[in-house]
Protein backbone atom coordinates (compact mmCIF):
# COMPACT_ATOMS: atom_id res chain seq x y z
CA UNK A 1 0.00 0.00 0.00
CA UNK A 2 2.48 2.67 1.05
CA UNK A 3 5.42 1.48 -1.06
CA UNK A 4 3.61 2.91 -4.10
CA UNK A 5 2.94 6.11 -2.21
CA UNK A 6 6.55 6.43 -1.07
CA UNK A 7 7.85 5.71 -4.57
CA UNK A 8 5.58 8.48 -5.95
CA UNK A 9 6.72 10.86 -3.22
CA UNK A 10 10.43 10.15 -3.80
CA UNK A 11 9.97 10.49 -7.56
CA UNK A 12 8.21 13.83 -7.01
CA UNK A 13 11.08 14.97 -4.80
CA UNK A 14 13.61 13.91 -7.45
CA UNK A 15 11.65 15.68 -10.16
CA UNK A 16 11.23 18.99 -8.34
CA UNK A 17 14.60 19.18 -6.60
CA UNK A 18 16.53 20.41 -9.68
CA UNK A 19 13.90 23.07 -10.30
CA UNK A 20 14.27 24.48 -6.79
CA UNK A 21 18.01 23.97 -6.48
CA UNK A 22 19.04 27.11 -8.35
CA UNK A 23 21.34 28.33 -5.58
CA UNK A 24 20.92 29.88 -2.15
CA UNK A 25 17.69 29.07 -0.37
CA UNK A 26 14.12 28.86 -1.57
CA UNK A 27 10.78 27.86 -0.10
CA UNK A 28 7.89 26.86 -2.34
CA UNK A 29 4.38 25.86 -1.38
CA UNK A 30 1.68 24.13 -3.39
CA UNK A 31 -1.25 21.76 -2.95
CA UNK A 32 -1.64 18.30 -4.49
CA UNK A 33 -4.83 16.25 -4.68
CA UNK A 34 -4.35 12.75 -3.31
CA UNK A 35 -6.38 9.53 -3.33
CA UNK A 36 -5.71 5.91 -2.45
CA UNK A 37 -7.59 2.93 -1.07
CA UNK A 38 -6.51 1.08 2.07
CA UNK A 39 -7.41 -2.56 1.33
CA UNK A 40 -9.59 -4.31 3.91
CA UNK A 41 -6.74 -6.68 4.81
CA UNK A 42 -4.43 -3.74 5.65
CA UNK A 43 -6.79 -1.81 7.92
CA UNK A 44 -8.79 -2.31 11.09
CA UNK A 45 -12.25 -1.69 9.70
CA UNK A 46 -12.95 -4.97 7.92
CA UNK A 47 -13.60 -3.02 4.71
CA UNK A 48 -11.63 -1.13 2.10
CA UNK A 49 -11.34 2.57 2.96
CA UNK A 50 -10.84 5.28 0.37
CA UNK A 51 -8.62 8.12 1.57
CA UNK A 52 -8.68 11.34 -0.44
CA UNK A 53 -8.22 15.08 -0.27
CA UNK A 54 -5.69 17.86 -0.66
CA UNK A 55 -2.17 17.73 0.72
CA UNK A 56 -0.24 20.94 1.33
CA UNK A 57 3.38 20.60 0.21
CA UNK A 58 6.26 22.79 1.38
CA UNK A 59 9.63 22.37 -0.34
CA UNK A 60 12.68 24.06 1.16
CA UNK A 61 15.88 23.90 -0.86
CA UNK A 62 19.30 25.10 0.18
CA UNK A 63 22.52 24.94 -1.79
CA UNK A 64 25.48 25.06 0.58
CA UNK A 65 28.89 26.66 -0.02
CA UNK A 66 30.22 23.37 -1.43
CA UNK A 67 27.45 23.18 -4.02
CA UNK A 68 25.60 20.35 -2.29
CA UNK A 69 21.82 20.54 -2.40
CA UNK A 70 19.66 19.97 0.68
CA UNK A 71 15.94 19.53 0.11
CA UNK A 72 13.29 19.16 2.82
CA UNK A 73 9.79 18.37 1.61
CA UNK A 74 6.94 18.36 4.12
CA UNK A 75 3.44 17.09 3.33
CA UNK A 76 0.51 18.20 5.50
CA UNK A 77 -2.65 16.25 4.63
CA UNK A 78 -6.25 17.42 4.89
CA UNK A 79 -7.80 14.06 4.13
CA UNK A 80 -11.16 12.34 4.35
CA UNK A 81 -11.54 8.58 4.61
CA UNK A 82 -14.74 6.68 3.76
CA UNK A 83 -15.49 2.98 4.14
CA UNK A 84 -16.36 1.70 0.66
CA UNK A 85 -18.94 -0.81 1.95
CA UNK A 86 -20.48 0.98 4.93
CA UNK A 87 -20.01 4.63 4.03
CA UNK A 88 -18.55 5.18 7.51
CA UNK A 89 -16.47 8.34 7.62
CA UNK A 90 -13.06 8.25 9.26
CA UNK A 91 -10.59 11.01 10.01
CA UNK A 92 -7.31 10.50 8.15
CA UNK A 93 -4.27 12.25 9.60
CA UNK A 94 -0.56 12.14 9.27
CA UNK A 95 2.41 14.09 8.00
CA UNK A 96 5.13 12.89 5.67
CA UNK A 97 8.57 14.43 5.50
CA UNK A 98 11.35 13.76 3.01
CA UNK A 99 14.87 14.99 3.59
CA UNK A 100 17.40 14.63 0.78
CA UNK A 101 21.03 15.57 0.39
CA UNK A 102 22.80 15.58 -2.98
CA UNK A 103 26.55 16.06 -2.77
CA UNK A 104 27.28 14.88 -6.32
CA UNK A 105 29.11 11.71 -5.30
CA UNK A 106 26.02 10.38 -3.56
CA UNK A 107 22.42 11.26 -2.86
CA UNK A 108 20.68 10.39 0.40
CA UNK A 109 16.90 10.30 0.96
CA UNK A 110 15.18 9.85 4.30
CA UNK A 111 11.40 9.56 4.51
CA UNK A 112 9.18 9.57 7.60
CA UNK A 113 5.57 8.72 6.79
CA UNK A 114 2.76 8.55 9.36
CA UNK A 115 -0.82 7.68 8.46
CA UNK A 116 -3.52 7.50 11.12
CA UNK A 117 -7.10 6.63 10.22
CA UNK A 118 -9.24 7.47 13.23
CA UNK A 119 -12.40 5.37 13.58
CA UNK A 120 -15.62 6.85 14.90
CA UNK A 121 -16.60 5.91 18.45
CA UNK A 122 -14.65 3.18 20.19
CA UNK A 123 -13.47 1.37 17.03
CA UNK A 124 -9.82 0.60 16.44
CA UNK A 125 -7.70 3.24 14.73
CA UNK A 126 -5.41 2.16 11.90
CA UNK A 127 -1.88 3.49 12.46
CA UNK A 128 0.87 3.10 9.91
CA UNK A 129 4.38 4.43 10.35
CA UNK A 130 7.10 4.05 7.78
CA UNK A 131 10.74 5.04 7.73
CA UNK A 132 12.64 4.81 4.46
CA UNK A 133 16.33 5.43 3.81
CA UNK A 134 17.91 5.28 0.36
CA UNK A 135 21.47 6.15 -0.62
CA UNK A 136 22.38 6.38 -4.31
CA UNK A 137 26.03 6.28 -5.38
CA UNK A 138 27.50 8.62 -8.01
CA UNK A 139 26.33 6.23 -10.74
CA UNK A 140 22.74 6.49 -9.54
CA UNK A 141 22.73 2.92 -8.22
CA UNK A 142 21.16 2.05 -4.88
CA UNK A 143 23.96 1.55 -2.34
CA UNK A 144 21.82 1.42 0.82
CA UNK A 145 18.09 0.91 1.17
CA UNK A 146 15.71 0.06 3.96
CA UNK A 147 12.00 0.44 4.39
CA UNK A 148 10.64 -0.19 7.89
CA UNK A 149 6.85 -0.35 8.11
CA UNK A 150 4.87 -0.73 11.32
CA UNK A 151 1.11 -1.26 11.18
CA UNK A 152 -1.11 -1.36 14.24
CA UNK A 153 -4.78 -1.28 15.16
CA UNK A 154 -5.29 0.61 18.39
CA UNK A 155 -8.52 1.75 20.02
Amino acid sequence: MTRGFIVRVVMLALAIAPVYAQGGHSTDRFTEDFAFVVPADDGCTGEAVQVYGPIDVTVQTTTDKNGATHVVTHYTPHLTAVGLSSGTRYLALGPTQIVSFDAGAQTVFNVANIIITVAPGSGDNFILTEVVHVTLNAGGEVAVEFDRVNVACRG
